[in-house]
């Protein structure tokens, strides 16, 4: 009898994540046994710091900052790695790349004060699930940028 090859499937996907907020694409190519995808998402808020401070408002004098209330954080993640099918209809993936995470601060004078703190930057790790409906696709994961910072990620899409 005539057996039909495998195809692989791709899948694209617009995803958020939350609390430090970003959106952005994941796209991901699935075969039989293995697969591989890339992500990037961010909030397009960079801006660049005037100088910094800690979250208590401790600048590097010792001295202190006044603050106006107004707050702006730089979210970004940019990460590879592979996708596992573990039945028909749903796949794991894990993966690991570049992250961000930067909380302004406004000062009364109108100058954005990075809070070195609570702010990080450099690897960021991925995992979570994929699931497959027709051609619907769906994620739900976490995200984190050095162990410091995490996000839960949802995502919506197609197949196919």
């Amino acid at each position: 009898p005539y057996v039909q090859p495998y195809r692989p499937v791709f899948i694209a996907l617009a995803e958020l994540a939350v609390p430090d907020l970003s959106y952005g694409l994941r796209a991901g190519l699935q075969g039989r046994k293995i697969g591989g995808y890339f992500a990037y998402r961010n909030n397009f808020s960079s801006q660049a710091p005037d100088y910094k401070c800690t979250s208590d408002g401790t600048l590097d004098g010792g001295s202190r900052v006044w603050l106006s209330g107004e707050t702006m954080s730089d979210n970004m993640t940019a990460a590879a790695g592979l996708l596992v099918p573990v039945a028909k209809w749903s796949s794991l993936y894990a993966g690991a790349g570049y992250g961000r995470r930067t909380v302004l601060w406004q000062d009364i004078d109108g100058n954005w004060v990075e809070v070195s703190d609570i702010s990080h930057k450099g690897l960021a790790l991925e995992a979570g699930a994929l699931f497959r409906w027709n051609h619907l696709a769906f994620s739900l994961g976490l995200s984190s940028v050095k162990l410091k910072t995490y996000s839960f990620t949802a995502g919506i899409g197609v197949c196919f």
